[in-house]
Order: C-alpha cells, then structure tokens, then sequence
C-alpha cells in the first residue's frame, strides 16, 4: 500500500466531513460514505511503551484480510478511548473497515494509560514513540497517518516538528490552540488568543476534561459537566483559584492563568512558534 494511498485515504476522510458539513447547501446532499470493505478485530488495551517505560493504553483496530502489511492511522486523546465515540471510535471503525490499521490511544496520564498528566507536555515525544512502536509490528508496512479534532488535531502539530520517517499524512482539525506564539498571535492551547486569556473556555473545559487524576473508565466526556452556574462563576475574582473554589480536580488550571504568553512556562511544551516572537522559528 503506498504513501499514495495513504494520503489519499486522508484526504477522502476530510473531504466527507466538509462536504457533510455542506449538504445543506447541495441540493443533491452530502457524498455518501463509502461502505466498509472490510470487518475488523478490536484489540482493546494493547500497552505500547515510551522510552521513560511508561505505558499509553491502545486499542488497535486490524481488518481482516486487507492484507499481511498494512499503512495503519494514529489517533491520540484524553478523552477517554473507551467512550469517545464521534471523536475517535467512529474515525477508527471507519479506516479500519477500509482496510487501515487504527489506533486509539490514551494520551499520558489519562483513564487506561499510566503516568501524570499535563496538558500536551509530553505529547510530541509520546506521539514519536507510539509510531516507533507501530512501525515495529508484524501487521505494519511502516506508513503512519494521524487524524483527529481538537486537542486531537494539537498533538499532531507536536508531533510533526518531531519529523518521524514514518509520519506521512495528517488532518489536524479545529486545531489552532498548538501554534503557540507563531506569527505572533499567542495561541497557547486555545488559553490564550491574540495574547488575551479566554477564561469562558478554559475554565470549562478544565471542568471537565485536563484532570490529573485517573477518572473512571466508563467516563463520557460532555456529559460529566458539573452542575454550577458558569456565568456566575465567571464574574468572581480572582481568577487563578476560580476552578479550586468550584471544587474541579487538580489540574494545570492555575498554571495556565497564572503564566503570561511569553513566559518560558510555554516553551515546555513546545508549540508551533517559540516563546520569542522574534525568532520566527517554523513548527515543521
């Protein structure tokens, strides 16, 4: 299967969420999606090692008879695997009944995978090593795609300024918050846009989501949104301990409201631009 055909299969996937997104304005609807060419087998909780030892839990979607060497797609979340149907589950379900290897995978720190949890700190070189591992497989043809929205999209802006050989293709979607301090726009994970910190989104996606602690399995993202009054909420001072009045779980919460764009806090994890405007630096 070639490089090709890879980036083909991507571009067709993105292709059907626009033109999904436009049906309204065609008048003969949305393209229909392609049939499943294949069945698949779902090998849940499949624990891939970084190079620390720590171990990110998989679940590792393989069709059936597509072949003994297969280009396979990596997607990365924290919003739980197991749950995070339109997300990740529906994307895997779909390469793999096109015939591509799938991946899911819990980022660190987070449900099923172990270690400690920051936001995208150790997403770039996780991500490296997810694909060194899957390279290294029997059922791999070492062609690698990502995919994913959102903090799904972000991690694979880290992970392309790491120039993996095997990283050919990848759809980022809704994704701006990973391009840091790039053109000078400070975009710090979405905190930060145009410099201004956008408290109405972190505070609730903090409420929710960014947990240092391991929540439970059966957990649905969106629909463990605590019951407070987030208008309320958000004309209170002061802000940096906002999410501990409210009784969130630890997280990076404080750190994000507490460090101004520029500040070297950003450079750990990495994004797009550096935490210099002037130097330029490109993120590829």
């Amino acid at each position: 299967m070639s490089h090709l055909r890879l980036q083909t299969a991507l571009l067709a996937l993105i292709g059907l969420t626009v033109t999904s997104a436009l049906g309204a304005q065609n008048p003969d609807g949305p393209i229909a999606k392609p049939a499943p060419r294949y069945r698949f087998e779902i090998q849940h909780n499949v624990m891939v090692p970084m190079r620390d030892g720590i171990r990110l839990a998989t679940d590792l979607y393989l069709p059936q008879g597509a072949g003994d060497k297969l280009p396979s797609i990596l997607m990365r979340t924290p919003y739980n695997k197991a749950t995070y149907r339109q997300g990740a589950i529906v994307p895997a379900e779909f390469f793999a009944g096109q015939g591509y290897a799938s991946l899911v995978q819990d980022t660190r720190g987070q449900f099923e995978s172990e270690g400690d949890y920051r936001v995208q700190v150790n997403d770039a070189r996780d991500g490296y090593d997810a694909i060194d591992w899957i390279i290294q497989q029997p059922w791999s043809d070492k062609k690698v795609g990502t995919y994913g929205c959102s903090y799904l999209g972000e991690v694979q802006y880290l992970l392309a300024k790491m120039h993996h050989p095997a990283h050919l293709a990848m759809i980022p979607q809704a994704a701006s918050g990973a391009v840091g301090p790039a053109g000078g726009y400070y975009t710090d994970f979405g905190a930060y846009e145009g410099g201004a910190l956008t408290l109405s989104t972190i505070f609730g996606w903090f409420s929710f989501a960014g947990h240092k602690v391991h929540e439970p399995v059966s957990t649905v993202i969106g629909a463990n949104v605590p019951a407070i009054d987030f208008a309320a909420a958000l004309r209170t001072l002061p802000v940096s301990t906002l999410a501990k009045r409210y009784g969130f779980a630890a997280s990076d919460y404080e750190d994000f409201v507490t460090h101004p764009p520029a500040d070297p806090y950003w450079a750990e994890v990495g994004y797009c631009g550096t935490t210099i405007v002037s130097t330029r630096r490109r993120c590829m």
